[in-house]
């Protein structure tokens, strides 16, 4: 399935020469997007800690959208899982949840966001970690 997923990819690319594209790192252990390169671009691919096993993906942007944004280390960013009493399970969120104030964030400054994520009062938030 990843094969043809990303064939589709770049079928939808050859009929988009107005977008942006670039190669971002892949972080398959945490599913979540990593290091950029920009800036690098003639840097050798082992100066980029990127050998055969890397993971990379194509970000897309179209002219319309936001810039992209480069990575940034110090960003706190968790990945939420939500307590479904019913089903006696936990289900993931399928975005992440940015807090702001990079490494020096606070318990109180991630349950404010992760309660804007969820459209909750931050009251109702209760983070186990």
């Amino acid at each position: 399935r990843a094969r043809a997923s990303a064939r589709e990819a770049l079928e939808a690319l050859r009929g988009a020469a107005d977008c942006d594209v670039r190669l971002r790192r892949y972080e398959h252990h945490t599913m979540r997007l990593g290091r950029t390169f920009g800036g690098r671009e003639g840097e050798a691919l082992r100066d980029l800690g990127l050998h055969s096993s890397a993971c990379l993906i194509l970000e897309v942007r179209k002219p319309d959208d936001p810039p992209f944004e480069e990575f940034d280390p110090r960003d706190m960013v968790l990945r939420v899982e939500v307590w479904d009493a019913e089903a006696g399970e936990a289900r993931m969120r399928p975005e992440d949840v940015r807090v702001e104030g990079k490494e020096e964030s606070t318990v109180g400054q991630a349950r404010d966001a992760v309660a804007a994520v969820l459209g909750e009062p931050r009251e109702r938030v209760v983070l186990l970690v």
